[in-house]
Protein backbone atom coordinates (compact mmCIF):
# COMPACT_ATOMS: atom_id res chain seq x y z
CA UNK A 1 0.00 0.00 0.00
CA UNK A 2 1.31 3.14 -1.53
CA UNK A 3 -0.06 6.88 0.42
CA UNK A 4 -0.92 8.06 -2.85
CA UNK A 5 -2.45 11.30 -1.42
CA UNK A 6 1.82 12.20 -0.93
CA UNK A 7 2.31 12.28 -4.34
CA UNK A 8 -0.96 14.02 -5.19
CA UNK A 9 -0.03 17.16 -3.40
CA UNK A 10 3.77 16.90 -4.30
CA UNK A 11 2.55 17.34 -8.15
CA UNK A 12 1.60 21.02 -6.77
CA UNK A 13 5.68 21.57 -6.19
CA UNK A 14 8.42 22.25 -8.64
CA UNK A 15 9.68 18.72 -10.26
CA UNK A 16 13.17 18.85 -9.03
CA UNK A 17 11.89 19.37 -5.60
CA UNK A 18 9.31 16.33 -6.23
CA UNK A 19 11.84 14.37 -7.29
CA UNK A 20 14.23 14.50 -4.36
CA UNK A 21 11.42 14.60 -2.19
CA UNK A 22 9.95 11.08 -3.23
CA UNK A 23 13.79 10.05 -3.53
CA UNK A 24 14.48 10.43 0.31
CA UNK A 25 15.18 8.00 3.13
CA UNK A 26 11.95 9.59 4.68
CA UNK A 27 9.49 9.17 1.90
CA UNK A 28 10.95 5.15 1.88
CA UNK A 29 10.51 5.15 5.41
CA UNK A 30 6.99 6.45 5.75
CA UNK A 31 5.62 3.98 2.92
CA UNK A 32 7.17 0.78 4.66
CA UNK A 33 5.63 2.66 8.04
CA UNK A 34 2.06 2.83 6.40
CA UNK A 35 2.49 -0.42 4.14
CA UNK A 36 3.06 -1.90 8.19
CA UNK A 37 0.01 -0.39 9.58
CA UNK A 38 -2.30 -1.65 6.43
CA UNK A 39 -0.87 -4.87 7.68
CA UNK A 40 -2.34 -4.32 11.17
CA UNK A 41 -5.85 -3.64 9.50
CA UNK A 42 -5.64 -7.61 8.41
CA UNK A 43 -4.33 -8.18 11.70
CA UNK A 44 -7.39 -6.92 13.12
CA UNK A 45 -9.79 -8.10 11.35
CA UNK A 46 -8.85 -11.48 11.43
CA UNK A 47 -9.96 -11.88 15.02
CA UNK A 48 -13.13 -11.79 13.57
CA UNK A 49 -12.76 -14.85 10.74
CA UNK A 50 -12.88 -18.85 12.41
CA UNK A 51 -10.20 -20.21 13.54
CA UNK A 52 -9.13 -23.07 12.67
CA UNK A 53 -6.57 -25.32 14.52
CA UNK A 54 -4.88 -28.91 13.46
CA UNK A 55 -2.92 -31.19 16.43
CA UNK A 56 -1.29 -34.18 15.94
CA UNK A 57 0.48 -36.44 17.76
CA UNK A 58 2.50 -39.47 16.61
CA UNK A 59 3.41 -42.07 19.01
CA UNK A 60 2.48 -43.99 22.30
CA UNK A 61 0.87 -43.51 25.17
CA UNK A 62 0.75 -46.17 27.80
CA UNK A 63 -1.42 -46.69 30.94
CA UNK A 64 -1.14 -48.81 33.73
CA UNK A 65 -3.81 -49.89 35.96
CA UNK A 66 -4.81 -52.66 38.33
CA UNK A 67 -5.59 -54.85 35.34
CA UNK A 68 -1.95 -54.48 33.91
CA UNK A 69 -0.61 -52.24 31.88
CA UNK A 70 -1.64 -51.46 28.03
CA UNK A 71 0.27 -50.01 25.77
CA UNK A 72 -1.27 -47.96 22.72
CA UNK A 73 0.54 -47.05 19.74
CA UNK A 74 -0.43 -44.60 16.26
CA UNK A 75 -1.27 -41.13 15.44
CA UNK A 76 -4.13 -39.09 17.03
CA UNK A 77 -5.61 -36.01 15.78
CA UNK A 78 -7.61 -33.65 16.99
CA UNK A 79 -9.39 -30.92 15.07
CA UNK A 80 -10.65 -27.38 16.00
CA UNK A 81 -13.31 -24.31 14.61
CA UNK A 82 -13.49 -21.80 16.64
CA UNK A 83 -15.91 -18.41 15.58
CA UNK A 84 -15.59 -15.68 17.60
CA UNK A 85 -19.59 -14.18 18.35
CA UNK A 86 -19.22 -11.66 21.26
CA UNK A 87 -16.45 -10.03 23.23
CA UNK A 88 -17.53 -6.77 24.26
CA UNK A 89 -16.72 -4.97 21.20
CA UNK A 90 -12.85 -5.28 21.53
CA UNK A 91 -12.49 -6.67 17.92
CA UNK A 92 -14.48 -4.05 16.29
CA UNK A 93 -12.67 -1.62 18.28
CA UNK A 94 -9.71 -3.06 17.38
CA UNK A 95 -10.25 -3.31 13.92
CA UNK A 96 -11.01 0.61 14.31
CA UNK A 97 -8.21 1.24 15.74
CA UNK A 98 -6.11 0.03 13.01
CA UNK A 99 -7.59 1.69 10.53
CA UNK A 100 -7.60 4.96 12.72
CA UNK A 101 -2.75 4.03 12.68
CA UNK A 102 -3.19 3.86 8.84
CA UNK A 103 -4.31 7.55 9.16
CA UNK A 104 -1.99 8.83 11.52
CA UNK A 105 0.78 6.80 9.34
CA UNK A 106 -0.42 8.51 6.29
CA UNK A 107 -0.23 11.93 8.53
CA UNK A 108 2.88 11.66 9.83
CA UNK A 109 4.16 10.81 5.76
CA UNK A 110 2.91 13.69 4.89
CA UNK A 111 4.22 15.78 7.91
CA UNK A 112 7.93 14.06 7.02
CA UNK A 113 7.82 15.12 3.02
CA UNK A 114 6.00 18.52 4.42
CA UNK A 115 9.52 19.08 6.44
CA UNK A 116 11.85 17.92 3.24
CA UNK A 117 10.11 20.37 1.01
CA UNK A 118 10.42 23.34 3.74
CA UNK A 119 14.03 22.48 4.14
CA UNK A 120 14.76 22.91 0.38
CA UNK A 121 12.27 25.87 -0.27
CA UNK A 122 14.08 27.64 2.61
CA UNK A 123 17.52 26.98 1.30
CA UNK A 124 15.92 27.75 -2.20
CA UNK A 125 14.51 31.23 -0.88
CA UNK A 126 18.10 32.01 0.97
CA UNK A 127 20.19 31.17 -2.11
CA UNK A 128 18.16 33.47 -4.05
CA UNK A 129 18.07 36.28 -1.94
CA UNK A 130 21.66 36.06 -1.06
CA UNK A 131 22.61 36.24 -4.39
CA UNK A 132 20.15 39.18 -5.52
CA UNK A 133 21.50 40.98 -2.31
CA UNK A 134 25.24 40.07 -3.73
CA UNK A 135 24.89 41.76 -7.09
CA UNK A 136 23.06 44.48 -5.83
CA UNK A 137 25.90 45.13 -3.55
CA UNK A 138 28.33 44.28 -5.95
CA UNK A 139 26.81 47.02 -8.51
CA UNK A 140 26.58 49.66 -5.42
CA UNK A 141 30.41 49.32 -4.47
CA UNK A 142 31.55 49.72 -8.25
CA UNK A 143 29.33 52.67 -8.38
CA UNK A 144 30.96 53.53 -4.95
CA UNK A 145 34.36 53.40 -6.20
CA UNK A 146 33.56 55.26 -8.79
CA UNK A 147 32.49 57.68 -6.41
CA UNK A 148 35.67 57.79 -4.63
CA UNK A 149 37.84 58.15 -7.44
CA UNK A 150 35.84 60.69 -8.25
CA UNK A 151 36.33 62.77 -4.33
CA UNK A 152 40.29 62.14 -5.12
CA UNK A 153 40.70 64.13 -7.94
CA UNK A 154 38.61 66.68 -6.29
CA UNK A 155 40.37 66.36 -3.16
CA UNK A 156 43.45 67.26 -5.61
CA UNK A 157 41.99 69.98 -7.22
CA UNK A 158 41.36 71.57 -3.18
CA UNK A 159 37.82 71.10 -3.93
CA UNK A 160 36.63 68.32 -1.17
CA UNK A 161 39.01 67.28 2.40
CA UNK A 162 40.60 64.77 2.84
CA UNK A 163 38.33 63.86 5.39
CA UNK A 164 35.07 63.36 3.22
CA UNK A 165 37.45 61.32 1.11
CA UNK A 166 38.53 58.97 3.67
CA UNK A 167 35.02 58.84 5.35
CA UNK A 168 33.81 57.50 1.78
CA UNK A 169 36.71 55.09 1.40
CA UNK A 170 35.62 53.42 4.87
CA UNK A 171 31.96 53.16 3.68
CA UNK A 172 33.27 51.44 0.50
CA UNK A 173 35.44 49.02 3.17
CA UNK A 174 31.90 48.59 4.88
CA UNK A 175 30.69 47.54 1.72
CA UNK A 176 33.49 45.30 0.68
CA UNK A 177 32.90 43.19 4.25
CA UNK A 178 29.09 43.32 3.77
CA UNK A 179 29.89 41.64 0.38
CA UNK A 180 32.42 39.10 2.29
CA UNK A 181 29.40 37.85 4.38
CA UNK A 182 27.16 37.68 1.55
CA UNK A 183 29.29 35.13 0.16
CA UNK A 184 29.47 33.39 3.22
CA UNK A 185 25.93 32.82 3.18
CA UNK A 186 25.48 32.00 -0.53
CA UNK A 187 28.06 29.32 -0.49
CA UNK A 188 25.99 28.10 3.18
CA UNK A 189 22.75 28.56 1.31
CA UNK A 190 24.14 26.77 -1.78
CA UNK A 191 25.35 23.75 0.51
CA UNK A 192 21.84 23.50 2.16
CA UNK A 193 20.08 23.10 -0.97
CA UNK A 194 22.83 20.73 -2.60
CA UNK A 195 21.87 18.33 0.37
CA UNK A 196 18.72 17.82 -1.32
CA UNK A 197 18.97 19.20 -5.10
CA UNK A 198 21.14 18.69 -7.85
CA UNK A 199 22.96 22.43 -7.91
CA UNK A 200 25.87 23.69 -10.16
CA UNK A 201 26.50 26.54 -8.23
CA UNK A 202 25.07 28.84 -10.17
CA UNK A 203 22.19 31.55 -10.17
CA UNK A 204 18.78 29.78 -9.19
CA UNK A 205 15.51 30.58 -10.56
CA UNK A 206 12.81 33.12 -8.43
CA UNK A 207 11.53 31.17 -5.38
CA UNK A 208 8.16 31.58 -6.62
CA UNK A 209 8.54 28.39 -8.52
CA UNK A 210 8.59 26.37 -5.39
CA UNK A 211 5.03 25.99 -5.40
CA UNK A 212 1.92 27.42 -7.07
CA UNK A 213 0.13 30.73 -5.34
CA UNK A 214 -3.30 29.07 -5.64
CA UNK A 215 -1.78 25.94 -4.53
CA UNK A 216 -0.29 27.94 -1.30
CA UNK A 217 -3.07 30.07 -0.12
CA UNK A 218 -5.19 26.50 -0.18
CA UNK A 219 -2.53 25.34 2.09
CA UNK A 220 -2.62 28.57 4.68
CA UNK A 221 -6.65 28.56 5.02
CA UNK A 222 -7.67 25.10 4.85
CA UNK A 223 -6.01 24.07 8.39
CA UNK A 224 -8.21 20.91 8.63
CA UNK A 225 -5.98 19.37 6.16
CA UNK A 226 -3.06 20.07 8.16
CA UNK A 227 -1.22 16.61 8.60
CA UNK A 228 0.05 17.11 11.75
CA UNK A 229 -3.54 17.72 13.42
CA UNK A 230 -4.84 14.63 10.99
CA UNK A 231 -2.63 12.94 12.83
CA UNK A 232 -3.69 14.13 16.17
CA UNK A 233 -6.88 13.51 15.27
CA UNK A 234 -6.43 9.60 14.34
CA UNK A 235 -4.05 9.50 17.78
CA UNK A 236 -7.89 10.33 19.84
CA UNK A 237 -9.46 7.90 17.38
CA UNK A 238 -6.87 5.44 18.68
CA UNK A 239 -6.83 6.44 22.34
CA UNK A 240 -10.99 6.32 22.22
CA UNK A 241 -11.04 2.94 20.65
CA UNK A 242 -8.33 1.81 23.49
CA UNK A 243 -10.87 2.99 26.05
CA UNK A 244 -13.64 0.73 24.36
CA UNK A 245 -11.25 -2.42 24.34
CA UNK A 246 -10.28 -1.76 27.98
CA UNK A 247 -13.95 -1.56 29.01
CA UNK A 248 -14.71 -4.85 26.57
CA UNK A 249 -12.15 -7.02 28.98
CA UNK A 250 -14.75 -6.48 31.61
CA UNK A 251 -17.59 -8.07 29.79
CA UNK A 252 -17.80 -12.41 28.81
CA UNK A 253 -16.66 -13.55 25.95
CA UNK A 254 -18.67 -15.78 23.85
CA UNK A 255 -17.79 -18.33 21.43
CA UNK A 256 -18.83 -20.86 18.60
CA UNK A 257 -16.85 -24.31 19.10
CA UNK A 258 -16.35 -27.31 16.65
CA UNK A 259 -14.05 -30.00 17.26
CA UNK A 260 -13.23 -33.33 16.06
CA UNK A 261 -10.77 -36.05 18.02
CA UNK A 262 -9.57 -39.13 16.64
CA UNK A 263 -7.78 -41.48 19.44
CA UNK A 264 -4.58 -43.04 18.90
CA UNK A 265 -6.52 -46.45 19.40
CA UNK A 266 -8.36 -47.94 16.59
CA UNK A 267 -10.87 -49.67 19.47
CA UNK A 268 -11.72 -46.15 21.19
CA UNK A 269 -14.33 -44.04 19.50
CA UNK A 270 -13.48 -40.35 17.28
CA UNK A 271 -15.53 -37.56 19.67
CA UNK A 272 -17.25 -34.73 18.20
CA UNK A 273 -17.73 -31.72 19.86
CA UNK A 274 -20.47 -28.82 18.86
CA UNK A 275 -21.44 -26.19 21.53
CA UNK A 276 -20.83 -22.55 22.90
CA UNK A 277 -18.10 -21.42 25.10
CA UNK A 278 -18.15 -18.99 27.14
CA UNK A 279 -15.48 -16.77 29.28
CA UNK A 280 -15.72 -14.06 32.06
CA UNK A 281 -13.39 -13.23 34.25
CA UNK A 282 -15.03 -12.12 37.67
CA UNK A 283 -12.06 -10.71 39.67
CA UNK A 284 -8.49 -9.83 38.74
CA UNK A 285 -7.25 -7.39 41.88
CA UNK A 286 -8.67 -4.27 39.91
CA UNK A 287 -6.40 -4.45 36.91
CA UNK A 288 -8.98 -3.88 34.33
CA UNK A 289 -10.14 -1.06 36.52
CA UNK A 290 -7.28 0.34 36.53
CA UNK A 291 -6.31 -0.11 33.17
CA UNK A 292 -9.67 1.80 31.70
CA UNK A 293 -8.22 4.60 33.70
CA UNK A 294 -5.27 5.14 32.47
CA UNK A 295 -6.84 4.90 28.73
CA UNK A 296 -9.14 6.90 30.04
CA UNK A 297 -6.97 9.50 30.93
CA UNK A 298 -4.77 9.27 28.14
CA UNK A 299 -8.09 10.05 25.61
CA UNK A 300 -8.21 13.29 28.14
CA UNK A 301 -4.58 14.14 27.09
CA UNK A 302 -5.02 13.56 23.60
CA UNK A 303 -7.90 15.86 23.03
CA UNK A 304 -6.87 18.96 25.39
CA UNK A 305 -3.39 18.34 23.18
CA UNK A 306 -5.67 18.49 19.56
CA UNK A 307 -7.58 21.65 20.71
CA UNK A 308 -4.08 23.50 21.48
CA UNK A 309 -2.41 22.43 18.43
CA UNK A 310 -5.42 23.46 16.41
CA UNK A 311 -5.56 27.11 17.67
CA UNK A 312 -1.99 27.40 17.47
CA UNK A 313 -2.28 26.03 13.87
CA UNK A 314 -5.21 27.82 12.87
CA UNK A 315 -3.10 31.08 15.05
CA UNK A 316 0.16 30.66 12.65
CA UNK A 317 -2.02 30.12 9.64
CA UNK A 318 -4.34 33.52 9.71
CA UNK A 319 -0.91 35.13 10.54
CA UNK A 320 0.49 33.91 7.75
CA UNK A 321 -2.00 35.34 5.80
CA UNK A 322 -2.28 38.72 7.18
CA UNK A 323 1.49 38.83 6.47
CA UNK A 324 1.33 38.19 3.02
CA UNK A 325 -1.71 40.54 2.42
CA UNK A 326 0.34 43.08 4.16
CA UNK A 327 3.42 42.59 1.46
CA UNK A 328 1.28 42.28 -1.26
CA UNK A 329 -0.73 45.58 -0.76
CA UNK A 330 2.76 47.76 0.06
CA UNK A 331 4.04 46.74 -3.50
CA UNK A 332 3.16 49.73 -4.82
CA UNK A 333 4.26 51.65 -1.89
CA UNK A 334 7.64 50.15 -2.50
CA UNK A 335 8.00 50.45 -5.75
CA UNK A 336 7.37 54.50 -5.66
CA UNK A 337 9.72 54.42 -2.80
CA UNK A 338 12.28 52.70 -5.04
CA UNK A 339 11.82 55.08 -7.60
CA UNK A 340 12.52 58.45 -5.51
CA UNK A 341 15.35 56.98 -3.59
CA UNK A 342 17.38 55.90 -7.18
CA UNK A 343 16.15 59.43 -8.27
CA UNK A 344 17.36 61.31 -4.85
CA UNK A 345 20.53 59.29 -5.50
CA UNK A 346 21.12 60.20 -8.74
CA UNK A 347 20.84 63.67 -7.99
CA UNK A 348 23.23 63.52 -5.35
CA UNK A 349 25.61 62.02 -7.83
CA UNK A 350 25.47 64.93 -10.14
CA UNK A 351 25.91 67.73 -7.47
CA UNK A 352 28.65 65.99 -6.05
CA UNK A 353 30.77 66.82 -9.11
CA UNK A 354 29.72 70.71 -8.04
CA UNK A 355 30.18 70.28 -4.56
CA UNK A 356 26.56 70.99 -3.70
CA UNK A 357 26.60 67.73 -2.02
CA UNK A 358 29.17 65.44 0.03
CA UNK A 359 30.23 62.19 0.10
CA UNK A 360 28.77 60.60 2.72
CA UNK A 361 25.33 61.88 1.44
CA UNK A 362 26.14 59.85 -1.84
CA UNK A 363 27.02 56.41 -0.59
CA UNK A 364 24.07 56.90 2.25
CA UNK A 365 21.71 56.85 -0.63
CA UNK A 366 23.26 54.07 -2.00
CA UNK A 367 23.07 51.88 0.64
CA UNK A 368 19.34 53.14 0.74
CA UNK A 369 18.86 52.47 -3.13
CA UNK A 370 20.16 48.84 -2.49
CA UNK A 371 17.65 47.65 0.17
CA UNK A 372 14.74 49.31 -1.32
CA UNK A 373 15.44 47.22 -5.00
CA UNK A 374 16.13 44.12 -3.04
CA UNK A 375 13.12 44.90 -1.26
CA UNK A 376 11.11 45.68 -4.41
CA UNK A 377 12.58 42.69 -6.51
CA UNK A 378 11.18 40.29 -3.44
CA UNK A 379 7.70 41.68 -3.27
CA UNK A 380 7.69 41.67 -7.34
CA UNK A 381 4.72 39.10 -8.61
CA UNK A 382 7.43 38.12 -11.62
CA UNK A 383 10.72 37.87 -12.00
Amino acid sequence: MVNSAITVKLKDYQPSIKAAALSSSAYAGSKAAIEGAAQGVTVANSALAPQVSLQSQLGGVSEEDTTGTEDTTGISASLSVNKLIYDGGASVSGINSAFARVIAAEAQAEEAITGIVADMASAWIDLWQYQQRSALLAERSQEGRGIVQQMDRLVASGMVDKSSAASAKIQIHDLDIEELRLSERVSDAQSRLSKCLKHDGGAVARPSQIISLPTGKNAATAWQGNPALRGTAASIVIAEQDVQIAAAQKKPTVGLRAGVDSPMSQTSSTDVALGLQLSWTLGDGGRRDAELAAREANLIREKQQFDTQKRETVAMLSQMMKTRASLVSSRSSVRAKNAEVLASRDTLKKQLATGQADLKRVIDAEIQALRTALLSALLSPHH
